[in-house]
């Protein structure tokens, strides 16, 4: 391949990311292979920076942890290292437990590109992540006081329905941008979605969640509503 090209130069990097995909970022199982539904975000190599890969990342990875906690399922892909990474920083028997992982101190010491910075407002957004056929649900208003505010009672859960169980098996000839026009909404207008509430100020849970998570709960844990899985 010549490099001593625009063209040449544009043909190695899109080769380059297609490899970190298939082998990385949303790998099957084989750990060798790419989907070509990628391929026509690669037509205009100066729009290839301006889609949002990390949230489509982790909604690949999201979905394939879905599928992976069902009795029937014995593999599971993904970005492996991005979970490894989080197991690492949050099990309890790995290491400490962190309560505010974004907090201004913690950051100020982790290494991040000043693109994925510059957002950082968004990432407490309780929006839809999407990567074509998959949807999957940022239920960060379940976990305010990682983002250093107070944990009040939490929402229902959102309900993703079909959209939930739809894998790219057999024609579909859809184009997704209509398919998901409501959830592709909810994520262009996610600074709408920012999670707001209280500083915290002590961990201690709040007497009205506790009433809540007690009347939800009792003392241990059961199962309500339970669905058996398709």
């Amino acid at each position: 391949m010549q490099l001593d090209t625009v063209l040449g130069r544009q043909m190695y990097v899109k080769i380059h990311i297609l490899l970190l995909f298939g082998t990385n970022l949303f790998c099957d199982e084989s750990g060798m292979t790419v989907h070509w539904k990628f391929l026509p975000l690669f037509r205009n190599f100066a729009e290839i920076r301006d889609f949002s890969w990390n949230s489509a990342c982790l909604a690949h990875l999201y979905r394939t942890l879905c599928w992976a906690s069902r009795y029937n399922y014995k593999d599971v892909d993904g970005q492996l290292a991005l979970l490894y990474v989080w197991a690492w920083e949050r099990l309890p028997f790995l290491a400490p437990f962190v309560w505010n992982p974004y907090s201004h101190e913690r950051m100020e010491n982790i290494v991040v590109p000043n693109e994925i910075l510059q957002h950082r407002l968004t990432w407490s957004a309780t929006v839809p992540l999407i990567s074509f056929e998959c949807i999957e649900w940022h239920a960060s208003d379940s976990v305010k006081r990682q983002f250093g505010l107070q944990q009040e009672v939490p929402s229902e859960p959102m309900m993703l329905a079909e959209a939930h169980n739809v894998v790219l098996t057999g024609p579909k000839n859809k184009d997704w941008r209509d398919e998901h026009y409501a959830y592709i909404m909810r994520w262009t207008n996610r600074l709408t979605s920012v999670l707001v509430g209280d500083h915290v100020v002590h961990y201690q849970a709040s007497e009205e969640y506790m009433q809540w998570y007690n009347d939800e709960y009792r003392a241990h844990l059961h199962l309500a509503g339970y669905v058996p899985q398709p």
